[in-house]
Formats: structure tokens, sequence, C-alpha cells
């Protein structure tokens, strides 16, 4: 092949993909504005960390309500927001001791704030697993009282139990959690 043909083809290929990539731009750029505006997500979820707000020493932290959680990462599809947002919660759980942290309460018992399973329930599990809950303190005390003897009951034992263990007493504490997703509309 002669070098002057070379170059004509190397042109003509050139020439091509110009015109094709002009042809999809103008596409893009000849559709009406709702029809891109509908092309595009319409929502986001949003990974935030809840903010914890410190009260006392040797308190546990409550939920701050009047501040919004800290936003950690943005997903176009729910599923995986989801899996990244488990990933976070799993990650936290692994230096983390549920018992330092109040969830929104309840009107239940101490523990209703920790487990959606009810205080019998869980402390059932416990005592399947060989374990012996805290002596808590008088029940008709406050909730930071008997959620500090927990705290401190979790602090002391944590190092003897394994990671099978750990992983099912937080299953069961599912009220206690630092990350969630949250939905958010995009604006046109």
């Amino acid at each position: 092949m002669k070098r002057s043909q070379v170059y004509f083809a190397t042109a003509a290929l050139i020439a091509g993909v110009l015109l094709l990539a002009a042809g999809f731009w103008l596409g893009w750029a000849s559709r009406p504005a709702e029809d891109r505006a509908r092309s595009t997500p319409r929502t986001l979820y949003v990974i935030q960390e809840f903010s914890w707000r410190f009260r006392a020493r040797g308190e546990t932290l409550v939920l701050d309500e009047g501040r919004p959680g800290r936003p950690v990462k943005a997903f176009v599809e729910r599923s995986r927001a989801d899996a990244h947002c488990r990933e976070l919660n799993l990650q936290k759980r692994a230096t983390t001791n549920p018992f330092w942290y109040m969830p929104e309460p309840t009107s239940g018992a101490c523990l209703d704030q920790y487990t959606t399973m009810g205080d019998a329930a869980f402390l059932a599990l416990l005592r399947a697993e060989g374990l012996t809950p805290p002596v808590l303190p008088n029940p008709s005390t406050d909730y930071d009282r008997q959620a500090r003897a927990w705290a401190e009951w979790w602090d002391e034992h944590r190092k003897e139990w394994d990671d099978r263990l750990v992983e099912r007493l937080w299953n069961a504490l599912d009220r206690v959690y630092s990350f969630e997703v949250v939905e958010v509309a995009v604006g046109a």
C-alpha cells in the first residue's frame, strides 16, 4: 500500500470518528430539556453518619436530634448504598461498645432501647450463650445508670468473646447503628 493511501485511510477513519461523535453530541443536544432531565437521576441515596452528643463523663452518648448526620458518600443506586452502609456499620461494630450509645428512646425497658427482640428475649440469648448479664441497679432507676452498667459489662467481657458471639450480640442489638441511608431528591 502506498504512503498516500495510508494517509488517506487514516484521515478517513479520523473523520468518521469525528462525525460519529458529533452525531451523538447533536442527538443529545437536540433533545428537549425535559427529556434530558428525565434521563438524569432524580434521587440520590446518601449515607450519613449519626451525630452523637456527649453529655457527661461516664454517661452514654445520645443521638443528637438537633444536628444532621455527617454525609459520607452518595450513590445513584439504592442497592449499592445499602451494601456500603452495611459495610460501614460492620467496620464500626468491630471497635465499638453498643451500650455507650443511647439510640432513640422507646417506651419500654432499658434494653428495649437497644433491641427490637425485647429484654426478656435478649437476656435468654445471653444465657443460651453461657453469658451472665450484669447486675443492674434498681429497675426503677433511669436508663442512663442501667446503660452504664451494660456498657461496663461489655467492656469487661468483650476480650473473652469470639467474633461469632460478638456478631450474634450485635445482630440482636439491632437498634444501635452508626450509619444510615437517606433518600435525597435532586432538584431540577
